[in-house]
Formats: C-alpha cells, sequence, structure tokens
C-alpha cells in the first residue's frame, strides 16, 4: 500500500519533476523557459529581449522600454536552436548586418548568457527595469 501512494504522489508531482523547461514561438517572440524560476523572451522581429520574468514577476521594460543593444537592432535574422548534449541548453542568435547577439540558457540556471560579436570595438548592452 505505501508503495501505490508514493507511485501516485510521484505521478502527480511529475509535472513539477519536469518543469516547462524548453521554448515556445507566440508569433511575435520565443518565450525561453529555464525550468527555474526564469522566463524571458526574445523578439522574433529585432532580437530585444521583450520580457524577462523571474518568480513570475517582470523586470523588464521600464515605460515599454525593452533591453538591447546599442540603440536597437532593426529588422534582423532570429534563430534558436536546443541542444541535449554536452548539456540542456538553449540557444537563442540575433544576426544585424555585422552584429551577431546571442542569448544562451541552461536547463535549471536562472541566468541569460549573452556574446556579442562586433565588426568594431564598440558595444553596449542596455537592460531597461521595471
Amino acid at each position: 500500500m505505501k508503495c501505490l501512494v508514493v507511485l501516485l504522489f510521484a505521478a502527480l508531482n511529475l509535472p513539477l519533476v519536469f518543469a516547462a523547461w524548453g521554448y515556445t514561438d507566440n508569433g511575435s517572440a520565443y518565450v525561453v523557459d529555464t525550468g527555474a524560476s526564469l522566463v524571458f523572451s526574445i523578439s522574433k522581429t529585432n532580437g530585444d529581449l521583450s520580457s524577462i520574468k523571474y518568480k513570475g514577476k517582470e523586470y523588464n521594460g521600464y515605460n515599454r522600454k525593452n533591453s538591447h543593444i546599442q540603440s536597437g537592432f532593426g529588422k534582423s535574422d532570429v534563430t534558436i536552436q536546443q541542444f541535449t548534449t554536452p548539456a540542456n541548453i538553449i540557444k537563442v542568435t540575433v544576426t544585424y548586418g555585422t552584429i551577431i547577439q546571442t542569448y544562451i540558457a541552461r536547463y535549471g540556471n536562472n541566468n541569460i548568457y549573452m556574446l556579442t560579436r562586433k565588426g568594431d570595438n564598440t558595444a553596449r548592452f542596455l537592460f531597461s527595469q521595471n
């Protein structure tokens, strides 16, 4: 009987064990869920970080401004990939001219790793916090 109760409890809590790790496409943005407490969105049009939610609270978008590189990209090529080896990661790549901005999320990790490759040596990232 105890075994049955344990199995039933485990089955009912399975979604908690496998939190919503992964990404979805909501039409205008890729929404990345780290499987921890962080969910963020990247605009498919210009690569802006359009939402950063930690433990359900929105931290991006002061005065409806997105976080972005430089003065913000124009129309960009935005792609997303999910990998399982060598680690569970999601990689979003934004290409605008000679600039390549990459966002990486790791499963169970509440960080957004950002990498920028630019044709010249000047770059800045603007984070608009709510």
